[in-house]
């Protein structure tokens, strides 16, 4: 008997039991995975929380590639249990609604991120029509009293009121501050990384999203403090924040935007150390990964056929 291969639609559908599947056991694993990445630097804790953001589609993904890869070399004989052995026309119309939370929580995010970016850009194309050019060609001054530091689309606004009241050194620390979210690509790997997350519950996903911005800013910050020191960086920070509280401006995601008592305080305390627990997360989440397919694609396969 031939092996007939399912729909093509099927597939997605699987994928996205995978997926959802994979959310469970990764939502079991988070907080612990959160609390072990404080001990890694900035820069390694921003890239392994955005991991552990699409930890759940890596998993699902990599689990449907094997699956694939069974029947390439011929593992997947007539008989065994294999997504690729099955009717498509036998699966159960009622299991099939296992994919629409995490297809609802993705169109829901996803149209929240385009009304985000939409207005980003309305703000950011504004700005640009009426601030003043300066010689570093990505570099704006904002004529207004407000304090303002963001970056986006490829540039650096700053508004005149917050420059004035900097010291040369902390409005040295600021532009090196927002010229590193540009050079590590922050805003579009903020945008990937909540997409990602839409397999996890929102008090969840909002604790890891919280997490990853609060490392991109510490990252942001290291850099900063490379050339600046850490004195003059943390003094920075404090003196923007102190101005929004004066002034209440209206908000925008910049220099001085939460976590500022958090930063000052790992960026004036000793360089967090790689400890075993640390330096073990990463392989050892990998192999759990890897451990844990085949029981994902089973489950998978028992969630979308009932048991003949």
């Amino acid at each position: 008997m031939p092996h007939q291969p399912p729909i093509i639609p099927l597939i997605p559908i699987f994928l996205i039991t995978l997926v959802s599947l994979a959310a469970v056991f990764c939502h079991l694993f988070l907080i612990p995975l959160l609390r072990a990445s404080r001990k890694m630097t900035p820069e390694i804790r921003s890239y392994f929380l955005l991991l552990v953001a699409a930890a759940p589609w890596l998993i699902g993904s990599g689990v449907l590639l094997s699956s694939v890869a069974d029947v390439l070399f011929g593992a997947c004989d007539v008989g065994n249990s294999c997504l690729w052995n099955q009717d498509p026309t036998l699966a159960d119309p009622r299991r099939l609604l296992v994919v629409i939370p995490l297809l609802a929580a993705l169109a829901v995010l996803g149209f929240r991120l385009a009304r985000r970016i939409y207005v980003s850009r309305q703000i950011v194309r504004t700005l640009d029509t009426t601030s003043e050019r300066q010689k570093d060609p990505c570099l704006r001054l904002v004529p207004t009293e407000k304090a303002l530091a963001f970056s986006g689309s490829g540039r650096i606004f700053i508004s005149t009121g917050l420059k004035e009241r900097l010291s040369l050194e902390q409005y040295q620390a600021v532009l090196l501050h927002e010229r590193a979210h540009l050079h590590r690509q922050d805003g579009l790997l903020s945008i990937i990384a909540t997409l990602l997350s839409a397999c996890y519950l929102p008090p969840f996903r909002q604790r890891l999203l919280d997490a990853l911005a609060l490392a991109n800013e510490e990252a942001c910050d290291q850099r900063a403090a490379i050339v600046v020191g850490r004195r003059i960086t943390a003094s920075a920070i404090l003196a923007v924040e102190k101005i929004r509280w004066i002034q209440s401006p209206e908000t925008f995601p910049g220099f001085g935007d939460g976590f500022v008592a958090e930063r000052v305080r790992r960026l004036m305390a000793d360089e967090p150390s790689m400890g075993f627990l640390a330096q073990a997360v990463i392989p050892v989440s990998i192999v759990g990964a890897f451990l844990l397919g085949d029981v994902l694609y089973y489950l998978g396969l028992l969630v979308l056929y009932p048991l003949s």
